[in-house]
This record gives structure tokens, sequence and C-alpha cells, in this order.
């Protein structure tokens, strides 16, 4: 009995310093401060994370042409130490956006799936908070629906490879 009591209590201790050991981050990403991006990261094994990307962008053109944006991408990001506290940042990162643009004359609405591969920097200013920059080129297949003029337009299919590169900064807990 004393046997499987101190098992059981053993076995707990490793389980609970193993959960602890795994960190989960949160931060907030942006490539020219119109388009922002929320950032969820859980580390799955040393080195390794899965990342949750939820971004937004909202922009007034002129003659009154408003463009939005919105995506979710869940990424797959390993780490490799280059000094104590700088590191590179790579990993595939697929993802889904809808794009909208509106004004008097025009409409559209284009859904996309994109496929891109992560490549960056980070910087550990602390235990709790980390700086970086990354770019995410990617492939994009999407399709497009215009109305221009209250006249329907048959839907174009388009293909794109481009990413500029984000600032980001992350909270550790």
């Amino acid at each position: 009995m004393k046997k499987s009591i101190l098992i059981l209590l053993m076995l707990s201790f490793v389980l609970n310093a193993n959960a602890q050991s795994k960190s989960r981050e949160v931060g907030i990403k942006t490539y020219n401060l119109t388009n922002y991006s929320i950032l969820l990261k859980k580390e799955k094994k040393p080195n390794r994370y899965r990342r949750y990307s939820a971004s937004f962008n909202m922009n007034v053109k002129s003659n009154l042409l408003l463009t939005n944006s919105v995506g979710f991408s869940l990424g797959f990001e390993k780490r490799k130490s280059l000094t104590n506290n700088f590191e590179f940042i790579h990993g595939i990162n697929p993802g889904i956006h809808i794009n909208s643009s509106f004004s008097n004359a025009l409409s559209s609405i284009t859904p996309s799936i994109r496929m891109g591969y992560i490549l960056g920097f980070q910087y550990a200013i602390n235990k709790q908070f980390t700086i970086g920059v990354e770019t995410i080129p990617f492939f994009q297949a999407s399709v497009s629906y215009f109305n221009a003029n209250n006249v329907g337009e048959p839907p174009s299919i388009s293909m794109r490879a481009n990413q500029s590169a984000g600032l980001f900064l992350i909270y550790k807990f």
C-alpha cells in the first residue's frame, strides 16, 4: 500500500513538473501599423511550438473605398538558439483569409487559403517578454467575387506569393 502511494505521489510530481515546464505565449504582431495579428503559442516539445494567429486589417482609402481583411492560421514553429537570448524561428503556417472591398461602384469578396513558411528572429528581453521580426512568405489560392455597378462579374482565380516583414512583442506565462 505504501509503495502504491509513493508511486502515485512520484508520478503526480513528474506530471506536474512536466506540465509546468511547457510555456505559453501571447503577443501582438504588426506589418505596417494597419495590419495586426494576435498570436498565441503553446510549447509542445522543447523548442517546438504550435502557434495560432488571428489577423485583421481595416483601411479606408480614397473615394470612400473601404477594405477589410480577416484571417486565421495554425502554424508549427521550431526554434534554434543562436545565443543565450537570440533565436532563429521557422516552420510551416497554413491559414485562411477573407478580403473585402466596398465603394459606391464596386464590391468584392475574396476568400483564400494560404500555405506559408515562418522565417524570423526573436530576442528575449527578460523571462517574460520577447521581441522579434518575422516574415511568412506564402502561396495563396483565392477566388474573387465582384459586383461592379450592381452587375455581377464571374469569379476570378489568382495565386500569389509574397509577405513583408512584421514586428512582434510576446509575453510568456
